[in-house]
């Protein structure tokens, strides 16, 4: 089946062919925007295979790539394709130690790095690194050092010498060939290398199209690690394979900025995004006092009720229709406009479970979030909610093409053309996740009479306490961060008596705190886990609750870049707080 669909990098030579003088991607400096066509996308792709050419790299060959969202990313990434080796991205946050296991796990003789400080890590380990033959310096940055090459430097060479050569390569790439490695983030050890086919990826990129049709002039934001699969597919396979315009960011940290001004048609979120861009606009709609307010809470109420109807199928017609023309006009397009999102056809969530309170809130703003469920292991979708066939609290149906089953002890086995070739360089952990064409998720789940999928959690997180429950906390610990001052929350409870959980506090919502006594936050904590204990049987409340000092981090070890905590991680670094819980 994937055997017939082109590689992706040869449906950019066909974008540059179709679309030449059309905008291929964007990227900011500032408040302004600057942009290329994709005949110059392609060009510079080209450019920079021919450059990679003269360095001595092969077919084959691993190139790797560390820092934000950036045209020297994509291109990189693309060029590598080009002349048949395998880019694998490295997330921006991973220290030097874990920099040198990608490393020298895909023995890379080239690395692209984005700052200073990425380049220090670098040279930090630097003599542990015997494949490591040049690091290449994005725009902008320094490249004193011997090792270290410009970005102007390394294409400014042209190579055209190599353009034969270049040529002969892509031509030779085909769909079965390794057309990227994703190195996971390790929640619970070292990361794998999943090995992804370009066959695989062009058969995701084609299925999701199939599903959500795009057009060229789509503007689309590029915000999220790019050593995600999600963000890797949404803006490298997918863009090659769609032609929209991609609007490149490359911090996080400027979304609540870029936003407005991309006004982008498809929005992916990981939760903790859209419950930020929730916690805030809470916040401000708190703020509204008198007839303002009235009208902001009326205006919510009437999208909720017109919501939910429209998700059961139900249209809103007669009086009820008219209330929501009117809260529309009136409060509900100003916010949507306000956030950036007035556009959005497709707002997305994935990598981690979403709170169904705030599902419902974007829903009363007519933002009908749509979450997915999938793995690296099978290029990112798994089951997509989506417009005709949602569920809150599900992720969806099965993406077309994709077989799944429930095993005897729930847990989700899927089997698709988009499937991982396996873990390079770990045979044993292959054969534990690959089993007679069937891929072994570790997530539990249960499949409703609709085909919904319900994600009820990790088997590996399954917490079996001293009177020997099973429970995931999965659900316990959404609910929690429902809770306003409530950052992160990790539920404990193995062979122990009681369920109970770490938590940490969220500055922004404290920052509204008037009086932040510790007596006073925990009895605001204690209320919201009362209201939450009463939706769970006797075996799933959690009894007692201990408030960490500091927050949880990527820089400290205790989320990945996409922001999932590592369990196993808090309860190490916390294990005397989680003892005194019990001890009390």
């Amino acid at each position: 089946m994937t055997d017939a669909l082109p590689p992706s990098p040869h449906k950019l030579m066909e974008q540059a062919q179709v679309r030449g003088d059309q905008i291929a991607y964007r990227w900011p400096e500032g408040d302004n925007w600057h942009s290329a066509t994709w005949s110059t996308y392609l060009e510079e792709v080209e450019t920079c295979g021919r450059s990679m050419i003269a360095a001595g790299v092969q077919p084959g060959d691993v190139v790797c790539i560390l820092g934000g969202n950036t045209p020297e990313w994509t291109t990189m990434s693309l060029a590598a394709m080009t002349i048949g080796a395998t880019p694998a991205g490295i997330y921006f946050s991973c220290s030097a130690e874990e920099i040198a296991y990608i490393l020298n796990h895909s023995e890379a003789p080239i690395v692209l790095a984005e700052t200073e400080e990425h380049f220090n890590r670098i040279n930090e380990v630097l003599g542990e690194l015997p494949h490591l033959k040049n690091v290449i310096m994005m725009r902008g940055v320094s490249s004193d050092a011997d090792i270290q090459t410009s970005w102007d430097e390394f294409v400014s060479g042209d190579h055209i010498a190599h353009q034969a050569e270049l040529e002969a390569r892509r031509d030779a790439v085909k769909p079965a060939d390794t057309g990227t490695l994703v190195y996971t983030s390790g929640t619970t050890g070292p990361p794998k290398a999943v090995v992804l086919s370009y066959g695989a990826l062009s058969w995701t990129s084609t299925t999701l199209l199939d599903m959500f049709p795009m057009q060229g002039n789509d503007r689309v934001m590029s915000y999220l690690p790019l050593a995600h699969i999600a963000e890797a597919t949404n803006s490298i396979h997918n863009h090659v394979f769609a032609g929209y315009e991609l609007w490149l960011v490359r911090d996080l940290n400027e979304l609540a900025v870029r936003l407005p001004q991309v006004r982008p048609h498809t929005m992916f979120g990981v939760p903790r995004v859209w419950q930020k861009i929730h916690e805030g606009l809470t916040k401000k709609l708190g703020e509204a006092t008198g007839t303002k307010a009235k009208l902001a809470g009326w205006s919510l109420k009437v999208g909720r009720e017109v919501a939910l109807q429209e998700m059961d199928g139900k249209p809103a017609t007669g009086l009820l229709k008219m209330k929501h023309n009117f809260a529309d006009k009136l409060v509900l397009s100003k916010i949507r406009a306000a956030l950036g999102l007035d556009e959005c056809r497709l707002p997305v969530s994935g990598a981690a479970p979403i709170s169904r309170e705030v599902l419902e809130f974007f829903a009363s703003l007519g933002i009908v979030i749509y979450e997915v469920y999938g793995q690296s292991e099978d290029c990112g979708p798994t089951s997509f909610n989506r417009p005709g066939k949602v569920k809150f609290g599900t992720v969806g149906p099965p993406i077309p093409g994709m077989e799944v089953r429930i095993a005897d002890d729930d847990e989700l086995q899927i089997r698709a053309p988009s499937l991982f070739d396996g873990y390079l360089k770990n045979e044993a952990a292959t054969e534990e996740t690959l089993v007679d064409g069937w891929l072994l998720t570790g997530d539990l789940a249960r499949l409703d009479n609709e085909g919904f999928i319900h994600i009820i959690g990790r088997k590996k997180d399954i917490i079996i306490t001293a009177g020997g429950k099973n429970i995931a906390p999965a659900n316990l610990e959404n609910n929690l961060m429902d809770i306003p001052i409530i950052e992160h929350a990790v539920v404990i409870g193995d062979e122990r008596k009681y369920l109970s959980a770490v938590i940490t506090l969220s500055e922004e919502a404290m920052a509204d705190v008037e009086d932040k006594s510790p007596d006073a936050i925990r009895a605001t904590i204690q209320a919201g886990v009362d209201a939450m204990n009463e939706k769970y049987a006797r075996v799933e409340h959690v009894r007692e609750f201990a408030i960490l000092d500091k927050p949880l981090t990527i820089e400290g070890g205790e989320l990945t870049p996409t922001m999932k905590v590592k369990r196993n991680i808090v309860m190490k670094n916390h294990a005397a707080v989680i003892d005194g819980i019990y001890a009390e």
